[in-house]
């Protein structure tokens, strides 16, 4: 058991909190930016996203949250539809293909 001012410290800010921080409106919209480009590598949007998210704190928000929009509608047709068309590294730049995003900056399918 945590003692009260462990707790205290937890509560204002300490390296367990991040879990429990809530994600502002800022923080999601850099997540989907970078699950777009990282081609969902949870690993490297967490490393990217400091601030204390941790690979868990991604997932769950992925989970959570990020599934039910758009931006991730969008980026699964996306990734769908290259893994249709042949492509065998979806993400990685070739001769003919784009490593630019499906998705914008504002989660809208390109």
């Amino acid at each position: 058991a945590a003692s009260a001012s462990q707790a205290g410290s937890i509560a204002a800010g300490g390296a367990a909190s991040a879990r429990s921080r809530r994600w502002t409106a800022d923080e999601a919209q850099r997540f989907g930016e970078l699950m777009a480009r990282s081609r969902k590598d949870v690993a490297k949007v967490a490393r990217e996203l400091g601030a204390g998210r941790t690979v868990g704190d991604v997932l769950a928000f992925y989970y959570g949250k990020w599934k039910q929009t758009d931006a991730y509608r969008a980026l699964k047709a996306q990734m769908r539809a290259d893994r249709a068309g042949g492509a065998l590294n979806v993400g990685v730049a070739t001769g003919t293909r784009s490593s630019r995003p499906a998705i914008d900056a504002g989660g809208a399918p390109r």
